[in-house]
């Protein structure tokens, strides 16, 4: 990418890992270039030994969903809750760019709104929900398109604690059924509770790998450290 470079990052089906490091070392340039939402200058991604091209309708076809971190860039706000659940499977739901019908995205809905447990009814303006049940929505849009890696910037950015405990249950629910999640997030506490294993980055590059247990501390710490680790 731009700040991103040298990162060999491999991962494994039903993984969690942590992308960590400070504002700024490229945390969420990674996951763009990921999930198809930046143009890879150099390298390749590849999902079951498939290539993935740097797009992100390619990498959802690939089974590759990235949520980014701004909740504002991810709601339309005038829709209701269904309509902005269900943006990315409206081509299943269609015909000749048409909804076929309001009622075929009942079901997908009640799908997402049971996985990500949340509370609101359908057809109730988005932006009347709590920040954690509009992440919760904008969660779900991701898993209806169903992935197999999961690409989450700040996944509880702005949200109460009770939605972050159990947003972060739905996400290690995901992974104990084999999704793999990548979530990057400044957050040391939000990494020590999710990610068995976490990558640090420091200006860009790959400077560490943590792996289980370990403390908020040592997270901190790995954020500064400017040696890189070979071989990763």
């Amino acid at each position: 990418g731009n700040l991103v470079q040298d990162v060999d990052l491999t991962l494994r089906a039903g993984e969690v890992v942590g992308v960590g490091g400070l504002y700024g070392s490229g945390r969420s340039e990674l996951l763009r270039l990921l999930g198809g939402n930046q143009k890879v200058t150099g390298g390749e991604i590849e999902v079951l030994g498939g290539k993935v091209p740097s797009s992100p309708t390619a990498a959802v076809s690939r089974g590759v969903v990235y949520v980014p971190e701004e909740r504002r860039r991810m709601i339309f706000p005038s829709i209701d809750v269904m309509g902005n659940m269900t943006l990315t499977i409206l081509h299943r739901l269609s015909s000749r760019g048409l909804l076929r019908s309001r009622k075929l995205e009942r079901e997908p809905f009640a799908k997402g709104a049971k996985i990500t447990r949340l509370v609101g009814e359908p057809d109730m303006p988005i932006r009347t929900l709590s920040g954690g049940n509009q992440q919760k929505a904008c969660l779900a849009r991701a898993l209806l398109a169903e992935p197999r890696l999961l690409l989450l910037d700040e996944p509880t950015l702005g949200v109460d604690v009770h939605a972050r405990a159990e947003i972060h249950r739905v996400l290690l629910e995901l992974a104990g059924s084999g999704m793999t999640l990548v979530v990057a997030s400044a957050d040391p506490e939000e990494l020590v509770l999710l990610c068995p294993r976490v990558v640090m980055l420091v200006e860009g590059r790959l400077t560490q790998e943590i792996h289980a247990p370990f403390s908020t501390d040592d997270v901190v710490s790995a954020s500064y450290d400017r040696g890189v680790l070979a071989g990763v």
